[in-house]
């Protein structure tokens, strides 16, 4: 699974339950105003644990920007933010999102959520001991 993906996945689930709202992927068009969500990548990383297993993180950056409404809007969107994102489905299974972080800036809310997720690469199977010899002696 790549962060493409995520991303695609964290934009289907928002336009589900915000279907009059615009959606972007790590740009918005010039001169756009609300209400629209951006969804930006903010960090990665790839940590090997063992062998070819390894532990993906993903963060990200969604910024929702509403036509009108103040700190109540703002408050009431985090809620649903929260609710829509702590479980997206891929196709490789249902993944949980953690570390929550809502900022309230520009007349905007930045949701920010973390995605983490194992993965086994594959790699060449090398066979140390295609042939093993055993040579038994008795003495006396």
């Amino acid at each position: 699974m790549t962060a493409q993906v995520l991303r695609r996945m964290i934009a289907q689930s928002i336009g589900k339950v915000c279907t009059d709202w615009e959606i972007y992927e790590e740009e918005i068009p010039p001169e756009r105003n609300g209400p629209y969500f951006l969804i930006k990548e903010t960090e990665s990383s790839l940590q090997l644990v063992m062998g070819r297993r390894y532990k993906s993180s993903h963060n990200f950056e969604i910024r929702c920007v509403p036509e009108e409404g103040g700190a109540e809007t703002l408050q009431k969107m985090a809620h649903v933010l929260f609710e829509i994102l702590e479980y997206i489905h891929t196709e490789e299974g249902i993944l949980r999102g953690s570390n929550f972080k809502t900022n309230s800036k520009d007349g905007g809310l930045h949701f920010y959520v973390s995605y983490e997720y194992f993965l086994t690469k594959p790699g060449n199977r090398d066979n140390f001991m295609e042939q093993l010899t055993n040579k038994i002696s008795k003495k006396g």
